[in-house]
């Protein structure tokens, strides 16, 4: 097994480590002129950890992200089971999904990173061994990832990462008062597991709606079934704006840090973290709490091989699946 490592990537405004436990982004550093470097991720201390049970803390997901239910699709006429993992469904690639495996580096930079494996076939369940490059990467204020993937047999693939920010700084408290934009008027439907059931939902009039700035938790106070069937936000919206826009911003209620979502993926995952229990140890001695983060995880819409829901995340046999995900930062009036 390759040895557990951590890289650093560095320009002139952003200071990033990853680890090839996971593919994971341990910290995300912002630094100006005159004042100490603030990072805006949450994190376990250990990036080993990272191969064990938890909160998923900057790691990649796949091979597909976010939920399945039943844990099965079928392609081509053949029903094609997955790891149960939650029990009722799959989630996240299953009992060892592509957080939990060690990457080999490829290219290393000072301002870029490039990891590689191999997924074997029957992995999770899914069939083909397919072929996995993640490349982190600094463009000036911004966080860019890109994925590519290659199978010797059609199967799924929806990768994305598990990144809690917190503008504030890790460690800081809730996220309740960060602004979020998300301009997007649908939501997927989910069921009292959680899962996507295939119906789609108007935002309008609804605490969804956040196609104007609104604080998370004045939205998350709002009486709504879905809100309660996920203990708060964890739900899909299908993107509906182009590449060149973002599809989330987000605005530190104590800090005056802005950040841009940018994505080819056609929807996100929002998610403000509900850690079972509390008290979680992350880094630097901090304890962080239910709410202390929240997620933007681009991916397909879950559960899509089981629904009327599209796109289908299908990797055909041969063909290569390439998207990119952009988190850019400003500070103060930049911007």
């Amino acid at each position: 097994m390759e040895q557990v490592k951590i890289y650093t990537l560095e320009n002139e405004t952003l200071g990033v480590s990853v680890s090839n436990a996971g593919a994971t982004v341990l910290s995300l550093e912002l630094k100006e002129d005159g004042r100490p470097p603030c990072d805006v991720l949450l994190g376990t201390p250990d990036p080993g950890s990272r191969l064990l049970p938890g909160p998923m803390f900057g790691a990649t997901l796949g091979r597909t992200a976010g939920k399945t239910m039943p844990p099965a699709y079928r392609c081509q006429g053949k029903e094609i089971r997955l790891d149960p993992n939650r029990q009722t469904y799959h989630c996240h690639g299953g009992f060892k999904g592509f957080d939990k495996q060690i990457y080999e580096v490829k290219q290393e930079s000072a301002a870029s990173i490039t990891m590689c494996r191999m997924s074997p076939d029957g992995e999770g369940g899914y069939p083909g061994n397919l072929q996995v490059k993640i490349r982190f990467s600094l463009e000036h204020r911004a966080l860019c990832i890109g994925y590519m993937a290659k199978s010797d047999r059609d199967t799924v693939v929806s990768i994305s990462n598990h990144l809690y920010f917190n503008l504030n700084g890790q460690g800081n408290g809730d996220v309740l008062g960060h602004t979020v934009r998300i301009p997007s008027g649908r939501v997927l439907h989910i069921d009292g597991q959680g899962v996507s059931d295939g119906g789609i939902r108007q935002t309008a009039g609804t605490p969804f709606d956040f196609t104007r700035p609104c604080r998370i938790g004045e939205q998350m106070a709002k009486e709504d079934e879905q809100l309660k069937f996920a203990g708060g936000f964890d739900h899909t919206y299908l993107r509906e704006v182009s590449a060149a826009e973002p599809v989330l911003e987000a605005w530190g209620d104590r800090s005056d840090i802005r950040m841009r979502v940018y994505t080819d993926l056609p929807a996100i995952q929002f998610y403000v973290a509900d850690f079972e229990g509390t008290g979680i140890m992350g880094k630097g001695g901090r304890s962080y709490r239910g709410r202390d983060g929240f997620c933007v995880e681009p991916l397909f819409p879950p559960n899509a091989m089981n629904t009327d829901l599209s796109p289908k995340p299908v990797l055909k046999a041969g063909d290569t699946w390439h998207y990119t995900v952009r988190y850019a930062f400003d500070i103060g009036n930049e911007g």
